[in-house]
């Protein structure tokens, strides 16, 4: 006796996965990949250019305080680079204010980059003259001593 029941058709039947389904997915992963791969790149840079800024800042604000201290010339200076920090560079700009001895100073710190755009601060600030401030150093042209004495009772009294 022969079983009847419905046959299937081999076109229904669905055991696995065609190729052409196969090499679909695969080359959406592909893709997703290519991508994941492009955001780390673009990460990796735009966290080296925060990092050469936050440098860059720094050096602008050293540069800037050896000028309020006098240890920097109070004179424009042309782009130098730095000794100790190679790709970095620093400009001065000094212009005399309206009022004497107060200077307008601006500090540029640039870093050159290999195939990126350059990082560049710039950080200004009005300077009073360093040469003209006073000091609490005596001067050695001053031969003179001065001396101060004080004198003082002590005793018992009554109110």
């Amino acid at each position: 006796m022969k079983a009847r029941g419905r046959r299937r058709s081999p076109r229904a039947r669905r055991d696995g996965l065609t190729l052409l389904e196969v090499l679909l997915s695969l080359t959406i992963f592909l893709f997703a990949l290519v991508a994941i791969g492009s955001l780390f790149t673009t990460g990796h840079d735009l966290g080296a250019a925060a990092r050469d800024k936050t440098q860059a800042l720094r050096l602008a604000q050293s540069k800037l305080a050896e000028v309020v201290s006098g240890a920097q010339a109070l004179s424009s200076q042309p782009e130098t680079a730095y000794d100790l920090f190679p790709g970095f560079y620093w400009t001065l700009d000094c212009n005399a204010n309206g009022v004497t001895n107060l200077w307008d100073v601006q500090v540029t710190v640039t870093r050159k980059r290999e195939h990126a755009r350059p990082v560049q601060v710039t950080l200004g600030s009005m300077v009073l003259d360093p040469s003209q401030r006073g000091t609490t150093v005596p001067s050695q042209g001053s031969t003179g001593s001065s001396s101060s004495s004080s004198s003082g009772t002590t005793g018992s009294g009554s109110p």
